[in-house]
C-alpha cells in the first residue's frame, strides 16, 4: 500500500485542482448568464455544463481519494489519520463548508438555467471568497498538522 500513496496523493492533488478550477470557472460562467444573448443561450449552456462536469469529476477524484489516503494505515503505521490528530477533521469541516455547498449551489443555479434558460441565476456574492479563504485555510491546515494535535 505504500508504494501507491504518493499515485493517490498525486490523484486527489489533480482532483482538487480541477475541482477548484471547475468551481471559478462556473462561478465566473454564472456570472456571465445574463448577458447571453437568446440566440446563443443553448450553446452556452453547453459549454457551462461541460465545465460544471469537469467540476464534478474534479470533485469525485479529490473526494475518493482523499478518502482512500484517509483510511490507508500504510503512511501512519498502523493507525489512520482520523486517529492522528485533529487536522484531518478540521480539513474536512473545510472541504464541506467552504467548498462543497458553494459546489451544490452552483450546481442547482446551472439546473435551473438549463430547465428555464431566460430565468435568472444570480450567483450569491460570498461564494467566490469563502471557497478562497477554505482552499488557503484546507493548505495551511495540511501543511502544518501540528497546529491541531491531541
Amino acid at each position: 500500500m505504500e508504494q501507491h500513496y504518493a499515485w493517490y496523493r498525486i490523484a486527489h492533488f489533480i482532483g482538487m485542482t480541477l475541482w477548484l478550477g471547475g468551481i471559478a470557472a462556473t462561478l465566473a460562467l454564472l456570472t456571465g448568464a445574463g448577458h447571453v444573448a437568446a440566440a446563443h443561450k443553448d450553446a452556452f449552456i453547453a459549454k457551462l455544463r461541460r465545465v460544471a462536469v469537469a467540476m464534478d469529476i474534479g470533485a469525485t477524484l479529490a473526494l475518493v481519494f482523499g478518502f482512500v489516503m484517509a483510511f490507508t494505515k500504510a503512511r501512519w503505521g498502523n493507525q489512520t489519520a482520523f486517529t492522528t490528530g485533529g487536522w484531518l477533521h478540521a480539513k474536512l469541516m473545510l472541504v464541506v463548508l467552504g467548498v462543497l455547498v458553494p459546489h451544490i449551489i452552483l450546481r442547482a443555479r446551472l439546473s435551473r438555467l438549463r430547465k428555464n434558460p431566460a430565468s435568472d441565476v444570480a450567483v450569491p456574492s460570498w461564494i467566490f471568497p469563502v471557497v478562497l479563504v477554505a482552499s488557503i485555510a484546507i493548505i495551511v491546515v495540511v501543511g502544518y498538522p501540528t497546529l491541531l494535535r491531541k
